[in-house]
């Protein structure tokens, strides 16, 4: 009588795991702040979606920067520049690599000096909804 009670256990262990499966999930994998010591610095790394809805990076915030911006690096007449955007969709059950040439978020005018391995905490809003980060900051490998 014991065994079938440590069965179900068993097995509603396993649905959760499957309905909790990273797939399923938002993930946000090595975000860091590239150490400079430029007045500028830059946010990178990777956005996972792994929903069934494209989401919206819609702000970036957090108390230790006077200004943070979602740029996207363009070529234009063999020419490489940063613009200014919006917003930034991130696809269903897809990611969004922020990196240098590529779309990556902008911090300006830190309202404290930055140290590289400092920890800052950063909001993200995506389609709504906030989501709070530690974002480590590092010097680039």
């Amino acid at each position: 009588m014991r065994r079938f009670p440590a069965f179900l256990g068993i097995v509603s262990g396993i649905l959760l795991l499957f309905a909790c499966s990273p797939q399923n999930i938002l993930r946000f994998e090595d975000m860091h702040i590239a150490y400079t010591p430029s007045p500028v610095l830059g946010m990178y790394g990777t956005i996972h979606n792994g929903t069934e809805n494209a989401l919206v990076l819609e702000s970036v915030k957090s108390d230790r920067f006077k200004r943070i911006e979602i740029h996207q690096t363009t070529t234009s007449e063999g020419r490489m520049r940063m613009e200014r955007i919006d917003t930034l969709t991130i696809p269903a059950r897809s990611a969004v690599e922020l990196a240098p040439g590529k779309a990556h978020i902008m911090l300006f005018e830190a309202t404290e000096p930055v140290k590289n391995g400092e920890i800052i905490p950063v909001t993200i809003t995506l389609s709504g909804t906030t989501h709070s980060l530690e974002v480590l900051v590092r010097g680039n490998p």
